[in-house]
């Protein structure tokens, strides 16, 4: 009777330490918008995001926050970045308009959270063309800097179009916008210039229509 009253309280303890193990507790930094508990962002760029995070919730009450984790701890990094939106309360209580970014280093993923007030400018389609298109080549190379910069130009620009707010693409991420036009650009005026021989002859063509 003795064994079976150990066994059965080696059992419990054994499954309980598993029921009631949680995943570390961060609370945000005096910074707010940056905080970087995984210690992959230099303090040049950690002073860039706080300024522009700053500006992005004086001009918009909208809140971008930054937050790095060394590792998740078993967890799913989505139910990871929703309880961490909603523990700390991030943007405005009535408009519900903040912004999540949370990289997990061991795992190497990445997670974007939306408040409800911006989910029509970031819906998760747009929220993973995002990160595609500006960070997916530097997380591959471990250039944390400039995803998470990259990130939070574009989630600015997106913020500052929703709000009316002038210039909101003007720092865009790695210039991936303006790489784009170039690259239609020249198209064209390569287009252009493969047809200019066409165009010229048919154009005398017509001018001899009006020659006898």
């Amino acid at each position: 009777m003795k064994k079976i009253i150990l066994l059965v309280l080696i059992f419990f303890s054994i499954v309980g330490s598993n029921v009631f193990a949680a995943t570390t507790t961060y609370r945000p930094t005096r910074e707010f918008y940056i905080n970087d508990f995984a210690d992959i962002i230099t303090s040049n760029v950690e002073k860039l995001i706080y300024t522009r995070a700053s500006a992005i919730e004086r001009k918009t009450t909208a809140q971008v926050v930054v937050v790095t984790v060394p590792d998740l701890e078993g967890e799913d990094i989505g139910k990871y970045a929703y309880r961490l939106y909603s523990d700390w309360r991030i943007g405005d209580s009535r408009d519900n308009n903040g912004v999540l970014i949370l990289i997990s280093k061991a795992q190497r993923k990445i997670k974007i959270e939306v408040g409800y007030g911006l989910s029509g400018v970031l819906n998760s389609a747009k929220v993973n063309r995002i990160i595609d298109g500006v960070a997916k080549d530097a997380l591959k190379r471990n250039d944390y800097n400039t995803a998470v910069k990259n990130l939070v130009y574009e989630i600015q620009g997106v913020i500052y179009y929703k709000y009316g707010i002038e210039g909101g693409f003007d720092n865009y991420a790695s210039d991936s916008y303006n790489l784009k036009i170039e690259i239609i650009v020249a198209v064209i005026i390569g287009i252009a210039i493969l047809l200019t021989p066409f165009i010229y002859n048919f154009i005398k063509k017509q001018r001899r229509r009006f020659y006898y």
